[in-house]
């Protein structure tokens, strides 16, 4: 051949004829190489450039005389490095491309400039999202060896999202599958998007990515990093290695491509073989698209069977949905933790459901709901916040009698379980039979009312005292304990409940009864029982009311072990509407602590929520129904987060902020009710002295004028101490009946402050009004002299 000297840029050159015909087959070979491998344009030219390097320099030795010598020594190794170097060279050029990230770099930094058969395929991948997961005993995850038929490559990316893990999966269809992968992925709870994914990964480091194979999905699980892309492509037979049955691990040092010393085992012939890569998500990674990451890069393995890492996959994965698509149930639980966020949750579907306009009711125990009150009146919501004892009452006295021994019966029962046993002062069986007898009485004769129940009480106590000291202490036990029911939530309030139920049925609307009150003077604030007996017999009324006007209905509760307890021995009208209440529009949104504790029927609810949660009850619970990894995720949840389960469905979700509030409203008690609290603890029975006697007159007398807004600066102890000494220094009602006896003994009653002088007339004070009403209802008071020495 003859050598061409190049003059334009110096170079010699021999050989010309191979030297075109090379670079004539390089260039369509490169081009073809690198589209498919999904590479630009610019990038396969920049590589047919460098591929031409080494036949270019071995051109010029040629023409310079360097190589081809005659001598047979040195035509030799003239010969070697004429075939050894361009392979060298090539060999160099698909690494840098596979492995080295050269390629992807040359992506990276130069212009876009993308070719149609690119577009073309661009438009045959298909994105997917996890949307919804399963629990039960079959599959619930695809099976990979269906999806690989269908496809050439998958890519499964999982990002961390708070407490759990999204999935997606991007999917290279063959030809004319893609509506195939699109039934067989909706199957399990895919759902087509319309974007691609992008993501960032560390390139360089395979090692940060290992994964071991070991056939056991749980170990798997727990190897996979929180965040992580998995890539499967279709292999060959040829392409397998195995070291006693698992797969060889690829490692690459700076020399190039070394393999693991073993014992080599190939797999059956046509068996089904995939390439599986592990990618790590990292913040400091490169962002590059999904599909552009193959399946030899990092950390892979060739393997015949992953079944176990698939399916550690998807145990790693649940799906993250909006809550508002999954609430339109006809009754939710939700159950978590303290500071899980339930009344966070409560608050986000309050808000939601008086923004859609539905009727809410709302049973505030602690006052924290009264942010979202005024957020909702701001933004011109029809909504009332009612508080018990000023803006609402409870008159049971124009209540069905059945209905309202029912529910007192069973807020006995909540009583006992909730307070009683642990201060033991739970009732005895006695009581119950005692309070049924004297419930069946009261419906006999058509009314009842706290104070007839006490009356009944008493007269029972007395007269069991004679022969059934059991039955008398559980009478006691009975009276005092309904005592509390005479307070303020039923004998205050300017509206009835009844009328207030009504007026939702018909008007709709959203109502908060704040159940958080307390006195002025702080001696009465209202209590567990209260409460109870209260949400008991709303939810009492509301069944009946509705039952003959159906209307949808959303109530809101928190604490619900109080009215649904597994233990409370009875119907509650809270069961009654978990059971039956779907069919009159009535929906229980409920929340508690603990879901075992509560009655059975709440685990039927179409909708659990489980925020976070260590109860080991519940952790069974939730591991039997939902699986191992549910049950792990619930430990970690962080605030606000929650899993959800419905119909079988699993998913994720997350509750928005709110903050909640501290509300408790400020009430006035009546006098009756410290009266009537007085004279509960008066034990039967007991003969009481005179001094006790004039002793509740005199309160009687401080408490009516302290009503109509007087003070007297003096206490019941010391008035009676001073009408027991003027009785016993003479002291008559003759004396204060007329002007004249009071001159008489002008000195004696003010000594004892019957009368004082104003503008030099002696008038009668306050306390004639005791020493009257004690002269007039006691016989020993009129009796008393000065001389009698008895304990008064």
């Amino acid at each position: 051949m003859i050598p061409i000297q190049l003059i334009s840029i110096g170079v010699q050159l021999a050989n010309v004829g191979p030297l075109m015909c090379i670079a004539l087959i390089a260039l369509p070979v490169v081009l073809l190489l690198s589209l498919v491998s999904g590479h630009r344009l610019h990038t396969a030219l920049v590589y047919y450039v460098l591929s031409l390097i080494p036949f270019l320099i071995l051109s010029h030795l040629y023409a310079i005389g360097v190589l081809g010598l005659e001598e047979a020594f040195k035509g030799f190794p003239s010969l070697i490095f004429t075939i050894v170097f361009p392979m060298f060279w090539e060999a160099c050029l698909i690494k840098s491309a596979k492995d080295w990230g050269f390629a992807e770099w040359l992506d990276g930094i130069l212009p876009e400039l993308q070719t149609p058969s690119i577009n073309r395929r661009r438009k045959k991948r298909l994105v997917f999202k996890l949307t919804k997961k399963y629990s039960g005993k079959e599959r619930s995850y695809p099976d990979l060896g269906v999806l690989m038929s269908l496809s050439k490559k998958t890519v499964v990316e999982v990002l961390r999202r708070g407490g759990g893990l999204d999935l997606y999966m991007a999917v290279v269809p063959k030809r004319r599958r893609e509506e195939a992968i699109r039934e067989f992925l909706g199957n399990y709870g895919f759902t087509e998007i319309d974007r691609d994914l992008r993501t960032t990964v560390h390139s360089t480091k395979p090692r940060d990515a290992k994964i071991i194979l070991t056939g056991d999905p749980r170990r798997e699980y727990e190897r996979l990093p929180d965040s992580f892309i998995l890539v499967v492509e279709s292999g060959r037979t040829s392409d397998i290695t195995l070291i006693e049955g698992r797969p060889i691990e690829t490692t690459y040092i700076s020399a190039g491509l070394g393999f693991r010393a073993g014992r080599t085992v190939r797999p059956i012939p046509k068996a089904p073989v995939y390439k599986v890569g592990l990618y790590r998500i990292v913040p400091y990674g490169r962002e590059v698209d999904v599909l552009r990451l193959r399946a030899d890069r990092e950390c892979t393995y060739y393997y015949t069977d992953v079944s176990s890492l698939w399916r550690a996959v998807f145990m790693k994965t649940i799906p993250t949905v909006d809550w508002r698509e999954w609430i339109e149930v006809p009754h939710i639980a939700i159950i978590g933790e303290t500071g899980s966020g339930k009344s966070v949750a409560l608050a986000n579907i309050i808000k939601h459901l008086v923004e859609k306009g539905e009727r809410v009711l709302v049973f505030d125990l602690n006052g924290q709901f009264h942010n979202v009150y005024e957020e909702m009146r701001e933004n011109d919501h029809d909504v009332r916040y009612l508080d018990l004892a000023r803006d609402i009452r409870i008159d049971i006295s124009g209540l069905p009698v059945p209905l309202t021994a029912e529910v007192i019966t069973l807020t006995m029962r909540s009583i006992d379980l909730r307070e009683g046993e642990r201060h033991g002062m739970a009732l005895s069986p006695i009581a119950y039979e005692v309070l049924r007898g004297i419930l069946h009485e009261l419906e006999e004769v058509g009314e009842i009312s706290f104070e007839k129940l006490i009356e009944l009480l008493k007269a029972k106590e007395e007269a069991y005292s004679r022969f059934r000291e059991d039955y008398a202490t559980a009478c006691g036990a009975l009276r005092r304990r309904i005592a509390h029911f005479i307070s303020p939530p039923f004998i205050s309030g300017r509206e009835n409940i009844v009328d207030i139920l009504r007026r939702i049925n018909e008007k709709g609307g959203a109502v908060f009864i704040g159940m958080n009150i307390t006195s002025r003077n702080g001696k009465y604030r209202i209590t567990y029982g209260e409460q109870v007996l209260v949400v008991m017999l709303t939810l009492r009324l509301i069944f009946n009311m509705w039952e003959t006007n159906p209307r949808r209905l959303n109530i809101v509760l928190d604490e619900a072990s109080r009215v649904l307890h597994r233990n409370l021995g009875g119907v509650s009208p809270a069961v009654l509407i978990l059971e039956e209440g779907r069919k009159f529009g009535i929906r229980l949104i409920l929340a508690d602590q603990v879901l075992s504790v509560l009655d059975e029927s709440v685990q039927q609810a179409p909708l659990l929520i489980f925020l976070r949660t260590k109860n080991a009850d519940d952790l069974l619970y939730i591991e039997r129904v939902m699986g191992r990894e549910i049950m792990e995720l619930l430990k970690r949840l962080n605030t606000g987060e929650a899993v959800m389960f419905k119909a079988g469905t699993i998913a994720r979700t997350e509750f928005e902020y709110t903050r909640l509030s501290e509300h408790r409203a400020i009430v006035e008690v009546p006098t009756k009710v410290y009266r009537m609290e007085r004279e509960v603890y008066q034990i039967p029975g007991k003969r009481p002295t005179l001094r006790s006697k004039v002793m509740k007159i005199a309160r009687e007398v401080i408490e009516a004028l302290e009503d109509m807004g007087l003070t007297t600066g003096m206490t019941a102890e010391e008035v009676t101490d001073l009408v027991l000494k003027a009785r016993r220094a003479g002291v008559t009602m003759d004396m204060l009946k007329s002007e004249k006896s009071i001159e008489e003994h002008t000195e004696l009653l003010e000594r004892f402050k019957l009368i004082r002088w104003g503008r030099g007339i002696p008038k009668i004070t306050w306390l004639e009004k005791v020493f009257r009403r004690a002269w007039e209802r006691l016989p020993e008071f009129r009796e008393i002299s000065e001389h009698e020495k008895e304990t008064i």
